[in-house]
């Protein structure tokens, strides 16, 4: 059953290719936050360490409906 104010944390990392005038490769690691407040809204927040570039944070809101 789901619970509202409850907490969720991940951590995603990926590793891809791709062609831009020559092959380019990129390593993106990412952790993360969900936050349920009530029923069918949800307040993320992560941060992103994209390697050999610049890192970010980004910050989501979702609902469902």
């Amino acid at each position: 059953s789901e619970q509202y104010g409850d907490v969720g944390v991940f951590l995603r990392f990926s590793d891809f290719e791709y062609y831009k005038s020559s092959l380019k490769e990129k390593e993106i690691t990412t952790v993360g936050v969900n936050y349920w407040p009530v029923a069918n809204v949800v307040l993320k927040a992560d941060y992103q360490n994209t390697k050999g570039d610049d890192s970010s944070i980004n910050l989501g809101f979702g609902y469902q409906f």
